[in-house]
């Protein structure tokens, strides 16, 4: 039995799957499965107390497992990113399965200057800054330069934060660090101010005020639920107020607005004597 035939039975790998890790690492065809292979998959899964799947999961993402020592480069970077933030082993645990590319990322040279960067330019503290990576750990994988700066200069821009407000929005809904501007942003700003005649000012007020605002779709949340508001001619101001709502509940809340609006409109007309 081959390398890759005792990789593929360690793993649990499908015939696609292990595909997918000979064509991301063509090179784990020339290594050892007992002196290279298995005992980095070991040290990990001991590392991060990893179930089977978990294991799994990470190496199908990133073969940062296979190509990187876990003496001199995985190891080391794990320990310098849970001290760094003052992470627990579950919570390291979880940053890692979130972003399995992180193994393979140079703590020195990529993580830590994206950290000091995101940390001043919020001002936030050491407790912040972890709850804004264990929110969303993707943003250890994003450029600050190319993505997250231009996104956070744009959010600002457009509502008029200021940077304790700004501050207040990525604190509450850190995923806003993985949203376009363009794409998801904007879209989302234009949509709410337009359909629900908000001037900037009110806009900016209720973003910050509940920035999970900021976190649902344009096109599975705000948009039909304007509709089923227009159709049952209830205010629009329930997508914003009642956001947070499931569909199901949403559509509770509109019937019985309808309900209460035709019940009074009934009272309104004249009685017959």
């Amino acid at each position: 039995m081959d390398s890759c035939d005792k990789l593929q039975q360690r793993l649990d790998l499908s015939e696609v799957e292990l595909k997918k890790i000979v064509l991301g690492l063509p090179t784990v065809l020339s290594y050892s499965y007992e002196a290279n292979i298995e005992p980095k998959l070991a040290a990990v899964q001991k590392r991060l107390n990893l179930s089977e799947a978990e294991l799994k999961k990470i190496v199908l993402v990133s073969t940062a497992i296979f190509s990187h020592s876990y003496e001199t480069n995985i190891e080391p970077r794990l320990a310098l990113l849970q001290r760094r933030l003052g992470l627990s082993e579950v919570e390291l645990k979880k940053i890692v399965l979130k972003l399995p590319t992180v193994l393979g990322c140079s703590y020195e040279a990529n993580i830590e200057p994206k950290l000091a960067l995101l940390q001043k330019r919020l001002g936030l503290s050491e407790a912040e800054l972890k709850k804004i990576v264990l929110g969303r750990p993707s943003m250890l994988g994003s450029s600050y330069e190319a993505n997250l700066e231009p996104s956070l200069a744009a959010l600002q821009r457009r509502l008029g934060l200021s940077d304790a407000e700004l501050k207040k929005i990525v604190l509450g809904v850190p995923t806003v660090l993985g949203y376009s501007y363009e794409k998801n942003l904007e879209p989302k700003l234009a949509f709410l101010q337009e359909e629900l005649q908000f001037s900037k000012e009110m806009l900016r007020e209720i973003i910050v005020k509940n920035p999970k605002l900021l976190s649902y779709s344009l096109e599975k949340r705000y948009r039909p639920r304007v509709e089923q508001c227009r159709e049952a001619v209830v205010p629009v101001e329930l997508v914003w107020k009642r956001a947070s709502l499931t569909d199901e509940k949403f559509v509770q809340l509109i019937a019985r607005r309808q309900q209460l609006r035709e019940k009074e409109e009934t009272n309104l007309l004249p009685h017959r004597t």
